[in-house]
C-alpha cells in the first residue's frame, strides 16, 4: 500500500527521490524556510492569476470578443473539470516522484495557458487555453 504524501512530508525532507538515492543531503533549515516562502508566494499568485481574476475580467472579455458570458464561463468551467480529472493522475505522479517535476511542469503549462488566454484570436483556442489552465492547476495546486 502506498502511503499518501502531505505538504509536511515534502517540506520535511525536501529532496527529490533521486537526491535521496544518490546520498545528496537535504536542504538546511534556513533553505527550507526560503523554499516554503517561495511556495507560498507562487501558490497565492497562481490562484489569483488563474482563478480569481476570471470574475473580474469576464465582463471585459465579453465586451472585447463579443462572446456570451455563458460561453466564456463554460470554457472556465471545463478547465475546472479538467483540473479535477487531471488531479487524479497528478496525485499518482506526486506519490511516485515527488513535487519537483509535477509543479514545474504545471508552472510552465500555466504560463502558456495564460498567454494563450490573453492573445487568443477565437473561441476554440480560448476554450483550449482554459482546459490547459485547468490541467496546470492540478499540477500547481495539489490537494493532498
Amino acid at each position: 500500500m502506498v502511503r499518501p504524501l502531505s505538504w509536511c512530508s515534502w517540506v520535511q525532507g525536501l529532496s527529490s527521490p533521486e537526491d535521496r538515492v544518490a546520498g545528496r543531503p537535504a536542504l538546511s533549515r534556513s533553505s527550507l524556510r526560503v523554499v516554503l516562502a517561495g511556495l507560498c508566494v507562487t501558490e497565492i499568485v497562481s490562484y489569483g492569476v488563474i482563478f480569481y481574476a476570471f470574475t473580474i475580467l469576464l465582463p471585459q472579455i465579453a465586451t472585447d470578443t463579443g462572446w456570451s458570458r455563458t460561453a466564456i464561463t463554460a470554457a472556465f468551467s471545463m478547465g475546472s473539470v479538467t483540473g479535477g480529472v487531471v488531479g487524479i493522475f497528478t496525485g499518482r505522479i506526486l506519490q511516485n516522484r515527488g513535487p519537483w517535476t509535477v509543479m514545474s511542469t504545471g508552472s510552465v503549462a500555466g504560463t502558456v495557458a495564460i498567454v494563450m488566454l490573453a492573445w487568443t484570436p477565437n473561441y476554440a483556442l480560448f476554450f483550449a487555453a482554459w482546459v490547459l489552465a485547468g490541467a496546470a492547476s492540478a499540477c500547481t495546486h495539489p490537494r493532498q
